[in-house]
């Protein structure tokens, strides 16, 4: 089972997932984590279930710490600890949600998705909003310098 650990994200990633949770509370939209670090076998079912495009999941662990540079959020009910997943898909499919760097269009991300997704952007991260296949709004990722080595 995927972890759902803050503490298996790397420790770069960590402040600004912390800080992404923060920032979703500090908007109204409480939000529970539903996947940090995922095994190689965990990652390989996301894809042929087509929930993930690609094996090189920042979800899996990273060098050099072994842990997650992404983290998956969803909206809750509060005081039920239920994920809001009546908030729907989070888009239109057959539209644009943007590109990376551009406000997202609130005609095509649905709240409270385009909350979290804006969240995330935010405090640095880069988002699942921005994607198609798959289109991730509760997705994020740290960004990593190209000179990094990662």
């Amino acid at each position: 089972m995927p972890s759902k650990s803050l503490d298996d994200l790397t420790p770069e990633f960590r402040p600004l997932a912390e800080a992404w949770i923060a920032e979703c509370r500090a908007r109204g939209v409480e939000v529970c984590i539903v996947t940090t670090l995922r095994t190689l076998e965990e990652e390989q079912e996301k894809v042929r279930l087509k929930f993930s495009s690609t094996l090189k999941s920042k979800h899996l662990p990273q060098p050099p710490s072994g842990k997650s540079d992404a983290m998956d959020l969803a909206p809750y009910v509060k005081g039920t600890h239920n994920i809001n997943w009546d908030a729907g898909p989070g888009w239109r499919k057959d539209e644009d949600p943007g590109k990376p760097g551009t406000p997202l269009d609130r005609k095509h991300v649905f709240e409270p998705w385009a909350t979290v997704a804006e969240a995330a952007e935010s405090v640095g991260l880069l988002s699942g909003a921005r994607w198609h296949k798959p289109f991730d709004p509760g997705h994020g990722q740290l960004i990593r310098s190209p000179h990094s080595g990662q």
